[in-house]
């Protein structure tokens, strides 16, 4: 019987000349190499492209700026405007420190901790509406500030509200810091509860030189004032698109 021989079986032979896997070990860590090499000039051609694209655009994201502020009232410039100058008869609205009587839901009332926990002072929801209804708001001397997104905004927001996102501050800044300065009281609401981006607002403003006493958050946000079936106004200040408790 003819014996095979161990060379013409299928095996490979670990004896067997050793510059073919030489080369192709070399060969696995080139292409592993320029895998590599490419997914480096990707990342960064993408991170380039982003950031051109990024300080173009009317809405891009300031890398420098800080975005989440904090308030130092040791640093709070002093600022003349004072309460006296009320017209008699109009009634004191003024917010206080101060939160309804009645038990506040526990996701509300951790936002009013978390507001207070900010150095800011809160009004509640009956003051918002009080503040609402007074004749100086309509007069400017009192001043509604939403601190949402276009998106939101639009959707729905207080009649005759001021929008002030701070992740877009630049649009909107020059507007509304000359009416918050000659303003008597500034309310700043978001969407309520959990909702921070008011309280970041209100800190933008204290930190612009606006009189801390003048500037309070409504914790209660736009979630109340809707839950309450109040008057919205959909679109830009001033549509006169208004309609009860809607977005």
């Amino acid at each position: 019987m003819q014996r095979v021989s161990q060379a013409s079986r299928g095996g490979t032979h670990l004896t067997g000349d050793p510059t073919g896997v030489a080369a192709a070990t070399d060969i696995d860590m080139k292409k592993t190499r320029n895998a590599l090499l490419e997914t480096v000039v990707i990342s960064a051609t993408g991170l380039v492209i982003g950031l051109t694209a990024n300080a173009f655009h009317v809405d891009g994201v300031r890398l420098a700026r800080d975005y989440f502020p904090k308030h130092d009232p040791a640093s709070q410039p002093s600022y003349t405007q004072t309460v006296a100058s009320q017209p008699a008869g109009t009634g004191d609205t003024r917010p206080s420190h101060g939160t309804p009587s009645d038990p506040l839901p526990d996701e509300l009332a951790k936002a009013i901790d978390h507001i207070h926990s900010q150095g800011l002072q809160v009004a509640n929801h009956d003051e918002v509406v009080a503040l609402f209804q007074d004749p100086l708001y309509e007069g400017g001397l009192y001043v509604l500030v939403d601190a949402r997104d276009t998106q939101n905004y639009v959707s729905g927001h207080i009649p005759d509200a001021y929008q002030l996102d701070h992740y877009r501050l630049d649009r909107y800044i020059d507007e509304v810091l000359p009416i918050c300065q000659t303003a008597m009281k500034i309310i700043v609401y978001c969407n309520g509860g959990a909702c921070e981006d008011s309280g970041f607002t209100a800190t933008e403003l204290l930190n612009r030189g606006i009189d801390p006493s003048h500037v309070f958050v409504y914790a209660g946000g736009m979630d109340m004032w809707i839950a309450e079936g109040l008057p919205t106004e959909r679109g830009e200040r001033g549509s006169g698109d208004i309609g009860q408790g809607r977005r």
